[in-house]
């Protein structure tokens, strides 16, 4: 039995170069009545060097994001409050250039920032997303970020510009030390990266986590504590330029039925949302790739947001005149957001 039998299942729609659910707060509004929406949204975030356009343009859209989620936070007759809680890890599954041999954070699963689990309700969401993913997770070719003397700092609430600079980075990260973060892994696997977030998120892990393939022991259980609830939906989120290359999936095989039933295991909800490379329909080759990105790889992407009941969006677009440009984030904030708003209530 595939994910999409058992958890509830939206009718995806394709708008302006993206998949984009309908918004069902009048279908089931009127039975949910003051239930609670939980969701524990993970985002997996492509740290190779060639994302920093698009891990900037996701994080300054970010607030659009959270914002989105506000109107939903009060109680009502017409739905029930939505909790949540945030968490980044990256595509990188073998240790890559940490600070140690073994796994460090965002590698394999790990969480990543600090703190590395963030609660709705937990002081200004935003801002501490925004830190964990620019400070942490995002790797930077320091050459490529510009300067800009101008921007004034305030540590205690850091404005947020129109483009990353060094020295907004400087004041939000608290120093310098953004510049010491490690390219991730050229061989993205959000797939087995999601799955390691979820095996290390459980007190009693299943099988599917100890597979042979699997950078997972019993010693690695829990080191993700304080973010998977038992009620609720999960929401994974993958960004990233390039495809999938997960290990459980062999080159060339596009269907990601292995991982639909490993994520099925763990008895509640698991929905896919990914931003990447769209096809072309003419071409039948992948829109605006930075690197060789086979079609297979994008294909296993958009069949698990859509056998799970998520949302495929563009992560880059291509201009009349042939250029490529960084997909409209401010768009798939509010498609998340509003994706998020109508999960199922909490029985």
């Amino acid at each position: 039995m595939r994910l999409a039998d058992w958890s509830f299942v939206w009718a995806p729609l394709y708008l302006g170069g993206c998949y984009v659910t309908e918004n069902t707060f009048d279908r089931w509004a009127a039975q949910a009545g003051s239930q609670e929406v939980r969701a524990d949204v993970l985002f997996v975030i492509d740290n190779s060097p060639s994302m920093a356009e698009e891990t900037a343009a996701l994080a300054l859209s970010s607030n659009i994001f959270i914002d989105g989620l506000d109107p939903l936070m009060s109680d009502s007759p017409e739905r029930g409050p939505l909790d949540y809680s945030l968490a980044i890890t990256t595509t990188s599954v073998d240790s890559w250039g940490g600070p140690s041999t073994g796994v460090d954070a965002g590698e394999a699963g790990r969480f990543i920032g600090s703190p590395t689990v963030i609660e709705k309700g937990s002081g200004d969401v935003a801002a501490q997303f925004r830190q964990n993913l620019l400070c942490d997770a995002a790797y930077w070719q320091i050459s490529a970020v510009p300067r800009d003397p101008e921007y004034a700092c305030d540590p205690e609430d850091p404005e947020t510009p129109d483009n990353i600079s060094q020295d907004y980075l400087d004041c939000v990260c608290g120093g310098t030390g953004w510049e010491d973060n490690a390219p991730g892994s050229g061989d993205e696997e959000p797939l087995e990266a999601a799955l390691m977030a979820l095996c290390r998120s459980v007190p009693d892990p299943p099988e599917a986590c100890y597979n042979e393939l699997a950078p997972f022991a019993s010693t690695t259980e829990l080191t993700n504590d304080g973010w998977y609830r038992e009620e609720g939906t999960i929401v994974v989120v993958t960004v990233s330029d390039e495809g999938d290359n997960s290990r459980r999936l062999a080159q060339g095989e596009e269907d990601p039925e292995p991982y639909l039933e490993a994520f099925q295991s763990f008895e509640k909800p698991v929905k896919f949302v990914s931003i990447g490379l769209e096809i072309d329909p003419d071409t039948l080759g992948p829109i605006c790739p930075t690197t060789t990105v086979p079609v297979w790889s994008i294909e296993r992407m958009q069949t698990l947001a859509r056998e799970t009941g998520g949302f495929y969006g563009a992560i880059a677009e291509e201009t009349g005149s042939g250029n490529c440009v960084v997909g409209d984030f401010s768009g798939l904030m509010v498609a998340l957001a509003e994706f998020v708003s109508g999960l199922e209530p909490t029985n």
